[in-house]
């Protein structure tokens, strides 16, 4: 997965929440990165109950934010 949208080792949910970084309206989202689908998708992962479609949305959501490339992390 994506080091952009793995959780932290501190976090517990069992899905990686990034909403407040790669949602339109997110809190920490300083890089004002908005995709309406991400935004859905998001929103239709943590609703998902099955592991399989929620694993699916997940990728979805990676390969989007992947491809839209809203920060580069500079080391």
């Amino acid at each position: 997965m994506n080091p952009a949208l793995r959780g932290s080792s501190r976090e517990r949910a069992p899905d990686p929440d990034k909403t407040s970084e790669y949602t339109s309206n997110g809190v920490n989202n300083h890089f004002m990165y908005s995709n309406p689908e991400v935004d859905k998708l998001m929103e239709d992962g943590k609703a998902e109950s099955d592991t399989k479609k929620r694993i699916e949305i997940y990728n979805r959501i990676q390969k989007l934010v992947y491809d839209d490339l809203p920060v580069i992390w500079v080391c």
